[in-house]
């Protein structure tokens, strides 16, 4: 299967799912993280986004991709739509992981 897990900050996915993702990709299945910010309000987004590359690849994740959306200000526009869509040509996934639509986090919802 393809499996795409959509988080907005680094760390949401490993923490969310990251065990579940781990299986089916020691499973063979195909797992790709999108993580739409570098979470620059969260810490030092070069930082942040190193940590995610390691625990992406300990987690046998095959592609990481990085959005480029302002932490905390994930626009929910045309654009930001037309990312999503077009990452979901991309990897044309089976099962699709992103939070809960009533999380507290504004671009939580907003990924939802």
């Amino acid at each position: 299967m393809n499996i795409l897990a959509i988080g907005p900050h680094p760390d949401d996915l490993e923490y969310g799912c990251g065990g579940t993702l781990a299986r089916y990709a020691a499973g063979g299945h195909r797992v790709n993280m999108l993580v739409l910010t570098q979470g620059g309000e969260g810490g030092d987004a070069s930082i942040r986004r190193r940590e995610q590359e390691t625990a992406a690849e300990i987690l046998g994740i095959q592609e990481l991709t990085f959005g480029e959306y302002p932490d905390t200000r994930i626009p929910l526009d045309k654009d930001f739509i037309s990312f999503l869509e077009g990452m979901m040509e991309k990897t044309k996934p089976d099962i699709i992981f992103v939070h809960h639509g009533n999380d507290t986090h504004q671009d939580h919802r907003t990924v939802h």
